[in-house]
């Protein structure tokens, strides 16, 4: 029983520490001063969140939030959707290819594949992201979205593939070969 209440210790404990920074700025984004603070307070506003649709005179009336852009603001927001457009699809689908690879395909060089296809999981994301734009730049590239899209699908590729090979791995090689037996009968009494 006692290793029952360290563990919930523990828990709540780690708990609180993961969400004790996101409670406190969600706290802070209801202040009324600027810049945001937590430690100072003067009253209940909701200005962070009406932003974007607030008026002019408005804006202009607090230092903070003049110093802001709108249209870079709702620009910047295009791009991270654009980026995630095209970032979510490709990781599926080398994530999917990777998964199938090394599952289903035995050679001695698994270990080796393993490790370079995980590889960018271990690697912190700011030091990916600096080496995609070294790499980028010394091939031509300029930085942009393309280099952006795929510096993101570099990182993010090996969680789909990780949950992919899980569930590959407890999957019977059976039920992928009965469809190709059905297809290969099918195209041979066409054939004749």
């Amino acid at each position: 029983m006692r290793s029952d209440r360290l563990l919930n210790l523990y828990t709540g404990t780690f708990l609180l520490f993961m969400f004790t920074p996101l409670l406190l700025m969600i706290a802070a984004s209801f202040n009324d001063i600027s810049p945001p603070s937590v430690t100072e307070w003067h009253g209940l506003t909701g200005k962070w969140y009406a932003f974007f649709w607030m008026p002019d005179q408005s804006l202009a009336a607090d230092p903070v939030l003049r110093a802001l852009d709108r249209g870079r603001f709702v620009s910047c927001f295009g791009n991270s959707l654009i980026v995630a457009a095209f970032v979510v699809p490709l990781s599926l689908i080398l994530g999917l290819a990777g998964a199938v690879l090394l599952t289903r395909w035995r050679s001695r060089a698994n270990g080796i594949l393993w490790w370079i296809l995980l590889s960018p999981m271990l690697a912190p994301g700011i030091v990916l992201g600096l080496g995609a734009l070294v790499f980028w730049g010394r091939v031509g590239v300029s930085a942009g979205l393309f280099t952006i899209v795929m510096a993101q699908v570099t990182f993010i590729a090996g969680f789909p593939m990780l949950i992919l090979m899980a569930r590959l791995q407890r999957q019977p090689v059976e039920l992928e070969e009965a469809p190709l037996t059905l297809v290969r009968r099918l195209s041979g009494s066409s054939a004749a």
